[in-house]
């Protein structure tokens, strides 16, 4: 008899599954468009992944009535550990600096060998969401594991 765990268990597999089948076939779409029609297409994604990201930052600050670093790592960070991100971030004088380990989508990108799709479709999302999110905030990355650096490197600050 399955327990509820064994059920759950089984069921995160199946949507991990799901997932990287999904993210499989999107990328080889985007390859047969890149070949077929150059590099005009990786315009329209990054525009497109750029616009998609400002409008999810502005939605999420909306419905959570939220508009801080604190909040934005409270929303975006936290409830990512439970999906195996792994990450510590450090308040500084000036902001918080967060420094990631381990992340889901750059095991997968690994796992598919598409470390440079995945950059373009997930990290280079990360400063758009942060602007849609609240303009004051500004978002400072000088690594990412996609590209093969030991961790990323968010360092989150108000403006002046």
């Amino acid at each position: 008899m399955n327990t509820q765990g064994e059920t759950n268990g089984e069921l995160a597999r199946q949507l991990k599954r799901a997932n990287r089948w999904h993210t499989q076939e999107k990328i080889a779409l985007l390859e047969a468009l890149s070949a077929r029609f150059g590099s005009g297409v990786l315009d329209v994604v990054d525009q497109v992944i750029e616009e998609r990201a400002r409008r999810f930052g502005m939605i999420i600050a909306q419905r959570e009535g939220a508009s801080s670093v604190d909040d934005l790592i409270r929303i975006l960070w936290e409830p990512e550990r439970a999906q195996g991100l792994e990450y510590t971030a450090e308040r500084l004088p000036d902001g918080v600096q967060i420094r990631c380990t381990r992340c889901p989508m750059h095991e997968l990108a690994c796992d598919i060998r598409q470390t440079e799709w995945m950059h373009r479709l997930v990290c280079a999302a990360d400063p758009h969401v942060v602007a849609g999110f609240n303009s004051k905030i500004q978002l400072r990355r000088t690594k990412t594991l996609m590209q093969g650096d030991d961790c990323c490197d968010h360092f989150y600050s108000v403006k002046a």
